[in-house]
């Protein structure tokens, strides 16, 4: 009996060995071809049906809005960029602070923005960013970064829907003023 007990205690160490061995040429291999480990997840605990909607540019504003205040973001004193992530059915599936800058700009990289739309299954999006210098007027570069924006939309089928400029005191669409083409 003692010799079977000596036989399986020999086996469990043998298997110890064997699992820490493989274990460190795992850890050598991945170091060796500098090889990451990508880790994609989103989860929604909100209904579809319960999910804002996006019907109106009001409706929007009203959305982003909530954005800046739960992120306590303050209108008036810092930039930032926005996003709303929507499906087919213009129900709001994410809203998601890409970018926070300074008084005087701010900036949304493109592949951050529709990596994003990809993760969450997105049909459609709305981009955002405050002024805080209350000026509604887009600037060269909103113009620049929306075109850029359309362009990655239309190439992946996500459209760009919209791009706001919000203030404190009110919001600027640039849909609603012709100035870029969305479609």
């Amino acid at each position: 009996m003692s010799i079977y007990l000596g036989v399986m205690i020999f086996c469990l160490y043998l298997r110890t060995i064997k699992c820490r061995m493989m274990n460190q040429i795992k850890l050598k291999e991945a170091d060796l071809f500098g090889v990451a480990e990508i880790a994609v997840r989103y989860k929604s605990t909100v209904p579809t049906s319960k999910r804002a909607k996006v019907s109106e540019p009001r409706d929007a504003v009203n959305v982003l809005k909530y954005a800046y205040s739960r992120d306590e973001i303050d209108l008036d004193y810092v930039e930032a960029f926005y996003v709303i992530y929507m499906n087919r059915a213009n129900k709001v599936l994410a809203v998601e602070q890409i970018g926070k800058g300074g008084i005087s700009g701010t900036y949304a990289d493109p592949k951050v923005v529709f990596q994003r739309a990809l993760l969450v299954n997105a049909s459609c999006l709305i981009l955002a960013h405050n002024h805080p210098s209350q000026n509604l007027s887009p600037s060269k570069t909103d113009f620049e970064l929306t075109e850029k924006m359309v362009q990655c939309g239309k190439f992946l089928d996500c459209k760009v829907l919209d791009h706001f400029i919000i203030t404190s005191e009110g919001y600027c669409s640039l849909s609603e003023d012709g100035t870029v083409e969305f479609q």
